[in-house]
């Protein structure tokens, strides 16, 4: 479930760096400024103070009606004549609308606006209202799912406090941390929440401080957040207790949100009486606003939906729509909501989750079919929300309401077993489909700005973007190492300011870029069906919500969805099995054998066995979560007894060939025109030094990188079958690939490489270190490979690990391969753990062969897999060693010039110039004797 907090709401007028002189209340600004009339040079720095002491009255509504109606319709020509005096209006016009999130639009534009001024201006910069304006438009930006730039704005907040003198200092670094306290419990990033909370306690501990009551709502869902819902509950009584014995102390909207925060509280614990009672409290405040009773009576429905009581849930859910004035038949539905579109979202979800409590409680069909249409319009505006989101902000947009897909899907589940309606079918797969489309988005987004942007802005783009990523890499190998300067760090984040003004820039310039890139519809399954009759395979397609798993199985004519609730264990068995597989390759012993081929066959048993049946011998999967970490070929349809040899186990490889895809918009996806490249090989074979000592556990091994045996023989043995250009040893660098892996069809990396679990754009791969370079130039991030633009066939990374990295819903593993596919690679053949060394060059040597006979990408890698297996004799057999690679994207056979045929060539064009030698030595043979 989906709560729209408002917390920011708790604490806007006690903020003692702002406080007046003696001077007489304004009560209403229309006796002052009369509509009708224009502000001037005189008096638009006092509107701005005036507007500051409506915010210390709490006289917030009346304020933000003035500014909507007088200020912003002059706020154009003002600029224009008297930017210097716009400046105050502007930073207390933006504390205004950021105090709400209904008008986070709006504190946007006036924050972007000043934060404008005073660059072209730096000589009219007052420090306390420039901290003031990039705080309160990171809060704006937190509440419009602008991520980056919110995150970029707190950084130079705490910025400004290291390197500056400002009054109340203290004060100040308490109000950021409970506000970036709020963005991380927005982005559900849980674990770094705890620790700001820490440091906002040390200024926010007191009543007396401005940030105490948001530190203490934020505390109080922390450990909602977590399942502490004891300790949510006892901070907000003692809280709601100290609140209504103090009244003076607390604003009504600190007072309102504490209730409604313990509503919320007994809403999880399911003490729905208490739900009811607290809102029922919480809105006989006086003078709360519209928004917070809009809020309330969305809450109130859901609680009553929950307690069965369908009609009254559907009174409040409907009362709030009307409150907000929604047409869903009108031509924009969506325009007049800016920033209230997210409360619409969850109103028409509680909507449709109250016809589907009612259809599962006894209901007709009749409630199913009302749940499918109020669905149809919350993923409506779910892509109209996500529209022009950037990649990263997109990521946790989908990530927090990925529940919704998982219950369309459900829905319509439940309608084809009702109606046996196959359409139904083909609109749960298009669903599924719209959740895993992020980077399909940033596609869409990319090719549309090629079109739009003159070359030279594009390049001004790719160089600003280039520098602050590499900067920002720098720095996280100095923090890595625990030698952060705090120079590079300055250095990373004006080379990020300068980015992203210059994105801002951009939008101002082109301000209709937003309107020409459309997000592209889900594939449709009569398509996807079409092209796996083509390649006769079929595609098995997860989507794993909170709830339930979902299993898609396509062939070409039929589509079938399996449902099961998740299994309990899912993920821990996952790692049970990987970590089994390489906990051995360190320490050999009977009870990792019996860990693997117990979770190996756990997991067939949940997610493969329930379609077994129907699966052809070609598979195609797309996986999602966790399932993403598993290489299908070891998965075992029976638990073999302890004395069989590996090479007897039943792996899924003996009976099927396997490949993977992202979702289903790769699979189908248009092959892009020639790609003029070399047709040859580009391999990389870096050196690397002796590792001071063996690791002895499995977290050890994966930090050690040392030398690599056999990766330059892995190299060099493509050329039997394919021309070659190789990089070995020392000539391996960082700098080499870049310069030369945009030119090849094929690229072959086997070298060390890191994932991230954390950070998926921190993950890398490793170069011959430049010795005479004092940074650490060997690593290429994922980060960089996005920057890139390839036009690789296939790109090989035999090198550890490049399939994993941090799981995102929507996107899947942000890792080096799907890096590699960003920058335009085609195809990849990818690894999901630290592989040999020795094996993979064994591995390779085969697959290259396969390719050199006409096989598929994946029909190559399942029989140099096999070919490992039968001829490997003992341990050697053991999965740890040949099931770490993987394939994905395009698996059509591999086009590229053959080793043998140069060769051919050059044996060609000897045997004709001794030919040729031949004859012109004759001739001149005659000629000499006719003399």
């Amino acid at each position: 479930m989906e709560m729209s907090a408002l917390k920011t709401v708790a604490a806007i007028c006690f903020f003692s760096f702002f406080q007046l002189s003696a001077q007489t209340p304004i009560i209403n600004l229309e006796d002052k400024y009369p509509y009708g009339t224009l502000l001037n040079k005189d008096n638009l720095e006092e509107y701005g103070l005036d507007i500051k002491t409506l915010l210390q009255a709490q006289k917030q509504e009346a304020a933000v009606e003035h500014v909507n109606r007088f200020f912003l319709p002059q706020l154009t020509s003002l600029e224009k004549l008297y930017p210097k005096q716009l400046l105050v209006p502007l930073v207390w016009g933006n504390f205004l609308f950021s105090s709400s999130r209904e008008n986070s639009s709006k504190a946007k534009l006036l924050g972007e606006l000043y934060l404008s001024i005073i660059r072209s201006h730096p000589d009219w910069i007052n420090l306390e209202d420039q901290f003031t304006v990039m705080w309160r438009t990171a809060i704006a930006y937190r509440e419009l799912n602008e991520i980056e730039k919110s995150e970029n704005l707190f950084d130079n907040c705490f910025y400004l406090l290291d390197n500056e003198s400002l009054p109340d200092e203290d004060g100040l670094r308490g109000d950021l941390y409970s506000s970036l306290a709020t963005l991380k419990l927005n982005k559900r990033q849980i674990l770094d929440t705890k620790p700001i909370l820490d440091s906002a306690k040390i200024y926010c501990s007191s009543y007396r401080k401005s940030c105490y009551s948001i530190y203490i709502l934020n505390l109080a869902d922390y450990y909602e957040s977590v399942n502490e819902r004891d300790k949510a509950e006892n901070i907000l009584l003692k809280f709601i207790n100290e609140i209504e014995n103090h009244p003076n102390r607390f604003t009504p909207a600190t007072h309102f949100s504490a209730l409604r925060d313990l509503a919320n509280v007994y809403y999880y614990l399911g003490q729905y009486q208490k739900t009811i009672e607290y809102y029922q409290d919480a809105l006989e405040i006086p003078n709360i606003k519209a928004s917070n009773r809009v809020n309330s009576y969305i809450t109130l429905g859901a609680t009553y939906s929950w307690s069965k009581n369908y009609h009254n849930a559907e009174n409040y859910l409907k009362k709030a729509l009307e409150f907000q004035k929604y047409a869903p038949n009108s031509p924009f539905p969506y325009d007049p909501f800016e920033s209230n579109l997210q409360r619409l979202l969850i109103n028409i979800y509680f909507l449709a989750q109250n016809e589907q409590y009612h259809y599962a409680d006894g209901g007709t069909l009749d409630n199913l079919r009302a749940s499918y249409n109020y669905q149809e319009q919350y993923l409506d505006l779910l892509e109209y929300m996500s529209k022009n989101l950037s990649p990263t902000s997109s990521r946790y947009f989908i990530d927090r309401f990925y529940y919704m897909y998982e219950e369309a899907i459900y829905v319509r589940y439940k309608l084809y077993e009702e109606t046996q309606d196959a359409e139904y079918l083909e609109d749960a797969f298009r669903v599924a489909g719209r959740g895993k489309a992020i980077h399909v988005r940033e596609a869409a987004q990319n090719a549309a700005t090629e079109q739009i942007f003159p070359a030279r802005l594009l390049q001004r783009r790719y160089d600003l973007r280039k520098r602050y990523v590499s900067l920002e890499n720098r720095l996280y190998e100095q923090q890595e190492a625990g030698n952060a300067s705090s120079a590079l760090a300055d250095s990373s984040l004006q080379a990020k300011n300068e980015y992203l003004r210059f994105l801002d820039s951009l939008e101002q310039a082109f301000p209709t870029m937003q309107q020409m890139w459309d997000i592209p519809e889900p594939p449709e399954p009569k398509l996807v069906q079409k092209q796996l009759r083509e390649d006769n395979r079929a595609m098995v397609q997860y989507f794993i919500g909170y709830q339930y798993v979902f299993l898609f199985l396509l062939d070409g004519e039929n589509i079938v969805l399996y449902n099961t609730k998740i299994p309990e264990g899912l993920s821990g068995q996952v790692s049970k099995m990987r970590d089994a597989l390489y906990e051995w390759a360190l320490h050999p012993s009977d009870d990792l054998v019996e860990q693997y081929t117990s979770s190996a066959h756990w997991l067939y048993k949940k997610l493969l066995q329930p379609v077994d049946s129907l699966l052809p011998q070609r598979l195609l999967i797309v996986p999602d979560n966790c399932v993403a970490y598993i290489p299908f070929d070891v998965l075992l349809r029976e638990k073999p007894v302890p004395e069989t040899p590996f090479q007897d186990y039943p792996y899924l490889i003996q009976d099927h060939q396997i490949s993977y895809a992202y979702s289903p918009y790769d699979f189908t996806k248009k092959p892009q025109g020639k790609r003029h490249k070399r047709a040859a090989v580009l391999g990389f074979a870096p050196s690397f030094r002796d590792s001071p000592a063996i690791p002895e556990t499995v977290a050890n091994r994966r930090g050690e990188f040392g030398p690599l045996l056999a990766n330059q023989d892995e190299v060099r043995q493509i050329s039997d079958f394919f021309l070659v250009r190789k990089f070995e040893g020392e000539a391996a660098t960082r700098e080499a690939f870049l310069e030369n892996a945009s030119y090849y069809k094929a690229l072959h990396l086997a070298t060390h490489a890191k994932a991230n679990d954390k950070k998926g754009d921190y993950s890398y791969l490793c170069f011959t270190e430049v010795s005479d370079d004092t940074t650490t130039s060997n690593r290429l991030y994922a980060s960089e490979l996005y920057l890139m633009n390839l036009s690789a066939d296939m790109v090989v990374l035999s090198a550890c690990e490049t399939g994993l990295g941090e799981l995102s819903k929507g996107e899947g593993v942000i890792s080096l391969s799907q890096a590699f596919s960003k920058a335009g690679a085609r195809s990849l053949i990818t690894t999901l753990w630290r592989v040999s060394d020795q094996a993979s060059a064994t591995l390779m040597n085969s697959f290259y062969k396969h390719l050199h006979s006409g096989k598929t990408k994946d029909a190559a890698l399942r029989n140099a897999k096999l070919d490992y297996l039968h001829e490997a004799t003992g341990r050697g057999a053991h999965p740890f060693f040949w099931a770490g690679y993987v394939a994905q994207g395009d698996m059509a056979p591999l086009q590229l010039s053959s080793g043998y045929f140069i060769w051919w060539i050059c044996l060609f064009l000897l045997v004709l110039f001794v030919i040729l030698g031949g004859l012109i030595r004759s001739k001149r043979h005659k000629a000499h004797a006719k003399n």
